[in-house]
């Protein structure tokens, strides 16, 4: 169990790339449930030497902090050409969460000098209902297209990953090319594709209909994640069915989708893992190339050292063309002391 320090000037770098200054007292929850002690501040740890960031770039030409996003530019390039770009799509349940959240997945593939890093920002539920989040992603993907040569990014090798929601409108841009009502009209690059190379895809929800909601979760995992449903769609799933049946990748898969990997845990509560295979499956149908990894014993929200080092594999096959083996053998997680 994780004690608070007592020291109200410690100071130590956290997991996800923050510097925590500690206070006194627990806080509320963030997110994915996080707790923080009541007056920690987050600041930005230390700058990797290695890697150029430009944050709060916007894609939309309006003034919206949503509606931006962070670029990480290694400062050596192998071989000095134009790059591929992993873009990050962060989760938090459609209402929390925001772009800060990406520093930690794709700061490490600007710092090897193969990659651009992108951390996206959208609207969120409480300020906009779908469809604006994939609107806000699919120009985020029409802005690096129409600014490729000022950063030097290769248009045509744009991977995408995204964890919980994030990983849901990372499928959907894998999945939906053409589609005018998931496509959108934001930002001034409507003449760009939004189309991706590759999407890897943690843990996120593939069929909002799949299930009814009280089978998706505890009692008051399924309350909140209904209230959640009801400002995404403007209404529950029922009065919402053809908004719910949009925004669900499943329904969207077919010939010619960009390949997905998925890691996503047996023991998930809130998107259950069956999810998971309902996307093998079609994708399987659809004659679209699915790696999904099992990881046997996890639920929600991991973030996991092996199921990370199987994506950046991943990416290397499929934006840069390396030749490497992917395994699928489970990840399991380890046993609780």
């Amino acid at each position: 169990m994780f004690s608070p320090p007592s020291p109200t000037h410690l100071v130590s770098t956290g997991a996800n790339g923050w510097v925590w200054r500690c206070g006194r007292g627990w806080g509320r929850a963030l997110g994915w449930g996080l707790l923080l002690p009541t007056g920690w501040a987050a600041e930005p740890a230390a700058k990797n030497e290695a890697v150029e960031v430009k944050l709060n770039v916007a894609y939309a030409d309006n003034a919206n902090p949503r509606q931006t996003l962070d670029l990480y530019l290694p400062r050596e390039r192998v071989a000095g050409r134009r790059l591929p770009v992993v873009v990050f799509i962060h989760g938090g349940g459609w209402q929390n969460g925001n772009k800060s959240a990406g520093k930690s997945w794709v700061q490490p593939y600007a710092a090897s000098g193969h990659y651009v890093g992108v951390s996206v920002g959208y609207r969120l539920a409480g300020e906009a209902p779908w469809p604006a989040q994939i609107h806000d992603c699919k120009a985020t993907v029409r802005w690096l297209r129409a600014n490729a040569a000022r950063y030097g990014l290769d248009a045509d090798r744009i991977g995408v990953e995204g964890n919980s929601a994030g990983a849901t409108l990372a499928l959907l841009l894998g999945a939906s090319q053409g589609i005018a009502e998931l496509d959108g009209a934001v930002g001034p690059h409507a003449a760009e594709s939004s189309r991706v190379a590759a999407v890897v895809n943690f843990f996120g929800r593939i069929n909002f209909l799949a299930e009814p909601v009280s089978a998706r979760a505890g009692l008051a995992q399924a309350a909140a994640l209904t209230g959640r449903l009801k400002v995404l769609f403007g209404g529950t799933l029922e009065e919402k069915a053809e908004l719910a049946r949009q925004a669900s990748p499943v329904n969207h898969m077919g010939a010619g989708d960009a390949p997905v990997m998925t890691a996503h845990g047996t023991s998930d509560e809130l998107v259950p893992y069956v999810q998971a295979l309902e996307l093998d499956a079609a994708m399987k149908r659809g004659g679209v190339t699915h790696l999904l990894i099992p990881m046997t014993g996890f639920g929600h929200g991991f973030q996991n050292a092996e199921a990370n080092r199987r994506a950046r594999q991943f990416f290397d096959r499929y934006l840069r063309g390396v030749v490497t083996e992917i395994s699928t053998e489970a990840i399991v997680a380890p046993a609780k002391k």
